[in-house]
């Protein structure tokens, strides 16, 4: 019997072992060029990351990070204001390189399961290097500002920018690159404007909760082929009056929806599995009538034997969150420019799957 107690004690201090093992605990300043994986994973941050300026961090497709609230103030990391004194930052003045894979997404958000507010302040870059700093097929959610940027141009595509107090905050020259990013359920504004110019392409910024951009009204950003709809308190607040001012079209062509002069579109996304989708395959009279809305039995089957597989195979191949409708209007409206067209050589699609990787 003490044998087996004996064992039984073993085997627990391994699982437990096993368990600490499962995750890495990261904070401070990085001061070597570093490289998170998805298998050293989840990586947990309870007090500031800085990226320093000659270094840069790698983090793999399936990373996923979480943020918790900060046991001690780290005295070695500049803090930006009050609210960042409260809350964990990752602070970029180096490089970044954090590129995931359409199936293999990097998460980064709140150590807590269920925040009823933002927990964190959000990923900085500060003055970082151009040309060396992407963040790609990444999900940022529960932050104050889910990106910062100040005095440099990041790369930001094929990413979610969702559920933060703002999305992007571009200021004091931090002009992001903003491209095929969906920027969703955002609380102050999905996209926040000061001093900066940042470039926002095919890009789709839906149901925030108050704005859609939040602009200071002098800076002169570029926003072209992306789509707007649901944001409760308005698209462009103090942005270019021609932003958002629609043009004339032909109201009664549904593969035409309203859209202003730098070709950006106002009408619902329309994601695969929301009500919005659902109304649609209601509403199209190409789709064949379902079995069980048949009440003749003998019809039914008929219509069982005749119908092809086609519809339902389509809709089986659309998963993931964020993934468009057949009927979303962003299908290939997107850039005309040949660099970003989809892997299969069409017209870009608006969102988080158009694109080719460029």
């Amino acid at each position: 019997m003490k044998l087996t107690h004996h064992c039984v004690y073993i085997y627990l201090c391994l699982l437990f072992t096993v368990s600490l093992q499962a995750e890495t605990h990261v904070s401070g300043i990085i001061s070597q060029n570093t490289r998170w994986t998805a298998g050293k994973g989840p990586y947990v941050i309870m007090n500031d990351i800085e990226i320093a300026t000659t270094c840069r961090l790698t983090i793999e497709a399936g990373t996923v990070v979480l943020i918790g609230k900060p046991i001690v103030y780290d005295t070695a990391i500049v803090q930006y204001d009050y609210t960042d004194t409260h809350m964990v930052a990752i602070k970029i003045k180096g490089m970044i390189s954090c590129i995931g894979k359409p199936n293999k997404r990097i998460t980064f958000r709140p150590a807590s399961t269920d925040p009823s507010s933002p927990t964190w302040y959000g990923i900085v870059f500060d003055r970082s290097f151009d040309d060396l700093s992407e963040m790609a097929f990444v999900d940022i959610t529960g932050a104050c500002f889910g990106i910062t940027a100040k005095a440099c141009k990041p790369l930001i595509r094929n990413t979610v920018i969702e559920r933060n107090n703002v999305g992007l905050n571009c200021e004091a020259g931090g002009s992001m690159r903003i491209y095929n990013t969906v920027i969703t359920q955002n609380f102050t504004c999905g996209i926040k404007i000061t001093k900066a110019n940042p470039t926002i392409i095919n890009s789709i910024i839906a149901f925030n909760r108050n704005n859609g951009i939040w602009s200071d009204g002098v800076s002169l950003f570029s926003c072209t082929y992306s789509c707007f709809y649901g944001n409760a308190d308005g698209n462009c607040i103090d942005c270019d009056p021609a932003l958002g001012a629609l043009v004339k079209i032909n109201t009664k062509d549904s593969k035409n929806p309203p859209r202003d002069q730098f070709f950006n579109i106002f009408a619902d996304p329309i994601f695969s599995g929301s009500s919005a989708d659902s109304i649609s395959k209601e509403r199209d009279i190409r789709t064949p009538t379902t079995i069980t809305q048949v009440l003749n039995p003998a019809i039914a089957k008929l219509l069982h034997q005749k119908q092809p597989d086609s519809e339902s195979k389509k809709d089986a191949k659309i998963t993931g969150r964020f993934v468009l409708s057949t009927y979303s209007p962003c299908i290939n409206t997107g850039s005309t420019n040949g660099k970003f067209n989809n892997a299969d050589g069409s017209r870009n699609t608006m969102g988080i799957t158009g694109g080719s990787g460029f």
